[in-house]
């Protein structure tokens, strides 16, 4: 009897789980039927990223594409620490605020995009775009960027901030 085998990949669902097997196809000159030997070789998980549900979108959401400053003491701790966006501010919710008044005295029309989330136990990063008018020549900007947050108690302890914006002199000239 002489049999003719094949192998195929392929990914099956199961239950959101994804296992990656290998199917071996026989055929025989003798038999009309085709057996599939399925052997499970590793288990894939696939989990996939729901942005909306992190801390970092509600915050680019309510606090800057919806212009609420009162949300910042509601999403940050009154001793939080950030970096890397005016350095001579006081920390906590309040030098933020003082930090999310004076962009918008500079800046009109703000709309932060998320465009990807990481997120992991008490940390999560977001991959950003700002997108704003600048108040004194009425050029657009455009700022990408990563923002990095430590959570506790669901309010945002501390921030990295790593935004281009020495490339807004060359925009708004």
């Amino acid at each position: 009897m002489m049999i003719n085998s094949d192998l195929y990949r392929t990914y099956v669902p199961l239950s959101g789980l994804y296992f990656s097997t290998l199917l071996q196809k026989h055929t025989s000159k003798t038999s009309p039927f085709l057996l599939f030997t399925i052997t499970f070789i590793h288990l894939n998980i696939c989990v996939m990223r729901d942005k909306k549900s992190t801390l970092l979108y509600r915050w680019f959401e309510k606090v800057w594409n919806e212009s609420n400053e009162d949300a910042i003491e509601q999403m940050m701790t009154s001793d939080a620490h950030f970096q890397g966006i005016n350095d001579s501010l006081p920390q906590g919710a309040a030098g933020f605020r003082e930090f999310f008044k004076l962009f918008n005295t500079q800046f009109h029309d703000i709309r932060i995009d998320v465009e990807d989330v990481v997120s992991q136990d008490d940390m999560e990063t977001a991959r950003t775009v700002i997108y704003a008018t600048h108040a004194g020549t009425g050029k657009p900007i455009v700022v990408p960027g990563l923002c990095m947050i430590k959570v506790d108690s669901g309010k945002i302890a501390q921030a990295w901030n790593s935004y281009d914006f020495a490339s807004v002199d060359a925009q708004i000239l």
